[in-house]
């Protein structure tokens, strides 16, 4: 609802007094007409500093001196209005309509004055548009025309022809203030609702031209960019904009969030320059750039962020989200746990379920069984009161697995009967029973659980996904291949099974067969690091087309800059063609991130020793024996050579 007072000062409030349109014959000679031009000056200048009952007062006298005169008249019903003495107005403009029904001014406040009635009955709107037409034929405000736009917009915003009523009325008005981008913006807004892509984009290129720091425009044309699949106008738009602002801060993080919003958040990530720009961000632009990390798939980004500012009393919600989910990805469950039981105790927290279940996870995965069980059981009736069937199967599944992992498998086997009645048609509650036997180490009855299962849902690429994981971790990769040996025709196929299939052939020695198909699912499915890296490290462990390999590698490590598996994979590529350097650097990054297993000593150890720092190596080989590795003796040997030089 427009206040009283926010028409006024569009129309007049604030304008000097020499600006406002003085009553007509203001120079009559007879001393009424004199006094009433004195006192009209006077309440002019009251108005304009926003004293109303000053104005009020010398209106009065100026219309006791001349009360033929409508601009006085009109200037005091505008100063009711003001006042929120509405009835007193309306009284006024009644006066003066009756004599003149076309005044342009007092049809536009009597436009105000139904529009401010508009919640006690609907018709007041129809009577403000009409009023307001009227006002729009003769206009002495240009912002009548917005007003009007807004009016048919208000009456029918699903109508089709109030939009083109309400776009021609932006129209005028953006010809009559030709230097401000609202009008354009609006304009731009309606077209794209009028599914006119072209229009709308002249419109908000026409919006940021007057002004580029106009957050509305550029963020809705950056959007219709996004939407139309226009990445290279959509970056061109950023850059321009950031050309002109390149130290405007405000206006890179207003930039950044509407990338963010739309998905981009790599070129979100590069408008923030956060790396060289961080000091001089807000705590909130802050939170905006630990977001972008954390969709790039930089977790450990993420915390050197916010882990100072998050544990705060008054942290946002979205903040400690974000910190706790960044220890989850790292496998930190101590510190993520922590920070899931100080979110559920903010009472403006709106969905309890989803914390619930991280906090159960985390609570499992110490070891912590009676607290993850309360957890898990505190989140299912959350995600009932909150209607979240997804959440509540979820938890239900999640709890039986805990049950399971804790040895009693009879309460986590009549949990799964009792969930799949509720969701009889959920393919992880179908799987569920063998998933318990598997948790409980019954492994051979959980596969043959699902062998029967898949016997009767033979087309279920879920559960055949479900298996396979399951027969690849047994190391029976032949019937893997059995199991998903369509995968790599199947357009249905999803990229799990695709990429199971690629890697069972590998293991099993054809390295024809799972280069075609690793090959084949990377163009189906061109963002899957797991099957970028995993032929690319194939590649490299035979010496097969290096360039190529350590190509493969890259994109999946520019994916997923802080996964150690894959920079490990770099490393050995380029160790391979001779870049021990880069080699050291990508090693030394693998290291950093995470818990490093054997393998990754043991490329760490072959990295120090090319580049002769021998006692590093020595070092590293050692770390990877007292690991547990699989083939501790080429490691022993290596370190005795690495000795004796």
């Amino acid at each position: 609802m427009i206040s009283s007072t926010s028409i006024t000062t569009l129309l007049f409030v604030g304008l000097p007094f020499w600006a406002v349109s003085l009553p007509k014959e203001s120079h009559a000679v007879h001393d009424s007409r004199s006094q009433s031009y004195y006192h009209y000056l006077l309440g002019s200048m009251a108005e304009a500093e926003r004293d109303a009952d000053t104005a009020l007062k010398e209106y009065t006298a100026a219309l006791d001196n001349d009360p033929s005169s409508t601009d006085i008249r009109i200037a005091r019903a505008r100063v009711y209005m003001q006042q929120d003495h509405l009835d007193v107005m309306k009284n006024e403009l009644d006066i003066i309509l009756k004599a003149d029904p076309e005044n342009t001014d007092a049809n536009e406040l009597l436009g105000t004055y139904y529009y401010n009635l508009k919640d006690q009955d609907h018709a007041n709107l129809t009577k403000a548009r009409e009023a307001i037409e009227k006002a729009a034929a003769q206009p002495s405000n240009p912002q009548v025309f917005y007003f009007l736009a807004q009016i048919y917009l208000e009456e029918d915003p699903n109508n089709t022809e109030n939009i083109k009523k309400a776009l021609a009325a932006f129209q005028k008005y953006a010809d009559a203030v030709p230097g401000n981008p609202e009008g354009y913006y609006r304009m731009g807004l309606l077209n794209q609702a009028l599914q006119d892509d072209a229009a709308a984009e002249a419109d908000y290129v026409r919006a940021v031209e007057i002004a580029p720091t106009f957050t509305p425009a550029y963020r809705s044309l950056m959007g219709l960019y996004a939407h139309l699949n226009r990445t290279d106008d959509l970056r061109k738009l950023y850059k321009k904009i950031l050309a002109d602002n390149p130290l405007d801060l405000r206006t890179r993080s207003a930039l950044a969030v509407s990338l963010y919003e739309q998905g981009l958040y790599s070129e979100a990530h590069e408008v923030m320059d956060y790396e060289n720009l961080a000091e001089g961000y807000n705590p909130a632009a802050q939170v905006l750039a630990a977001k972008i990390f954390a969709r790039l798939n930089r977790p450990y980004k993420v915390i050197e962020i916010l882990k100072d500012s998050a544990p705060q009393e008054k942290a946002p919600i979205d903040s400690l989200l974000e910190l706790a989910q960044a220890y989850e990805r790292i496998g930190n469950f101590a510190e993520s746990s922590k920070l899931f039981e100080k979110i559920l105790t903010r009472s403006e927290l709106a969905e309890r379920a989803p914390i619930l279940l991280h906090l159960g996870f985390a609570q499992q995965t110490q070891k912590r069984y009676a607290e993850a069980q309360k957890s898990y059981a505190e989140g299912i009736e959350a995600a009932k009161a909150s209607a979240d069937n997804e959440m509540e199967r979820t938890l239900w599944r999640d709890r039986a697995l805990l049950l399971a992992e804790m040895g009693e498998i009879k309460k986590a086997e009549d949990i799964a009967n009792e969930t799949y009645h509720l969701f009889p048609d959920d393919i992880e509650m179908k799987t569920l029973p063998a998933d318990i036997l598997w948790q409980a180490g019954r492994k051979k009855d959980a596969v043959s659980k699902l062998k029967s299962l898949l016997a009767t849902q033979k087309n279920s690429w879920d559960i055949r996904i479900v298996l396979g994981r399951k027969l690849f971790d047994e190391k029976a990769f032949k019937e893997v291949v059995t199991t998903l040996k369509t995968a790599d025709s199947d357009a249905k196929a999803p990229e799990d099974a695709v990429y199971l299939l690629g890697a069972s052939y590998e293991r099993l020695g054809d390295l024809r067969k799972s280069r075609e198909i690793l090959e084949k699912g990377i163009q189906r499915f061109p963002d899957s690091s797991d099957m970028m890296n995993y032929l690319g490290y194939t590649l490299i462990e035979h010496n097969i087309d290096m360039g190529y390999a350590v190509g493969l590698i890259q994109r999946a490590v520019t994916a997923d800059p802080e996964n150690e598996a894959f920079l490990d994979s770099l490393a050995c590529g380029e160790l391979k063609l001779g870049k021990l350097e880069d080699a050291r650097k990508q090693i030394d990054l693998a290291l950093k991130f995470g818990e490093p297993n054997w393998e990754i000593l043991e490329h760490a150890g072959d990295i120090y020793a090319a580049l002769g720092l021998t006692s590093e190596a020595v070092v590293f080989y050692e770390k990877a024996l007292s690991s547990s590795p699989e083939e501790p003796a080429r490691i022993k040997d290596k370190l005795a050579a690495v000795k004796r030089k």
